[in-house]
């Protein structure tokens, strides 16, 4: 199985708003990714179109799946 490093979020438009107070999102990946947590990344909608920042609070790894939680602490625009 193939194993991946990011130093940024893209998420393709498939989050999932889990908390709108606290800005807390889930994103589903295949395979096993690996993410750098409580630190600040970037967050892009796709590889060129940048969102704003996050931090990533929780990485798991079941069934071939990464599963991404992480909290949205800026945006780069309201739209």
């Amino acid at each position: 199985m193939k194993f991946e490093m990011h130093t940024k979020i893209t998420t393709n438009e498939t989050e999932k708003r889990l908390h709108t107070e606290d800005n807390i999102f889930q994103l589903v990946l295949e395979g096993y990714h690996l993410f750098v947590i409580d630190e600040i990344l970037p967050v892009y909608k796709t590889r060129q179109e940048l969102v704003g920042s996050a931090v990533v609070k929780k990485v798991e790894w079941a069934e071939g799946r990464t599963t991404l939680l992480y909290q949205l602490i800026s945006l780069q625009s309201v739209n």
